[in-house]
C-alpha cells in the first residue's frame, strides 16, 4: 500500500481527499482515506482471485435471497470520516433500497471483506477493522 502525500496534507479532510482523488491523474487509482492519510490500494493476483471467489458465493446468496447487493473492489463507502474500498462488500436492501450511483456510498456496508495483500500496512488494517465495526459492519 503506497501512501500518497498530497500538497498541504497537514490536516487532510475527507472533502479534500475526495477532491484529490477526483483529479485526472488519480482517477484510475484505487485510493482510500485511512486515518487522515491517502493510501493507493494495490492488490496481487492471489488476493484478487480470493476476492472474486468470495464475491461469487456472496453474490449467488444475495441473488437467491433478494436481501441486498454485493459490490466489488471499486465500490467505495463512507465509514465515519474514512473512505474505504473493501475487496468485497454487501449492503442490505433494507439499509439501501436502491443503488447510490455515487463514488462513495454514504453509509458503511453491512459486510466488508478486506483480503490482505503483502502491500497492506498492518496499522491501516487495524484502523479499518475498528472503523468498520464501529460503523456496524461485520
Amino acid at each position: 500500500m503506497t501512501i500518497i502525500d498530497p500538497p498541504a496534507a497537514a490536516a487532510l479532510t475527507a472533502a479534500a481527499f475526495e477532491q484529490f482523488a477526483a483529479l485526472p491523474e488519480h482517477r484510475d487509482k484505487r485510493l482510500e482515506f485511512i486515518a487522515g492519510s491517502i493510501a493507493d490500494v494495490v492488490s496481487n493476483d492471489i488476493s484478487s482471485e480470493l476476492a472474486v471467489i468470495l464475491s461469487t458465493y456472496l453474490r449467488i446468496w444475495a441473488r437467491d435471497t433478494q436481501l441486498g447487493r454485493v459490490r466489488g473492489a471499486d465500490g467505495g463507502y463512507v465509514v465515519g470520516d474514512a473512505r474505504y474500498m473493501p475487496d468485497v462488500s454487501y449492503i442490505s436492501k433494507a439499509r439501501m433500497p436502491k443503488p447510490a450511483n455515487a463514488a462513495w456510498v454514504p453509509i458503511a456496508p453491512d459486510l466488508a471483506v478486506e483480503v490482505i495483500s503483502p502491500s497492506d500496512a498492518p496499522s491501516h488494517l487495524r484502523v479499518k477493522v475498528v472503523d468498520y465495526l464501529n460503523a456496524g459492519a461485520v
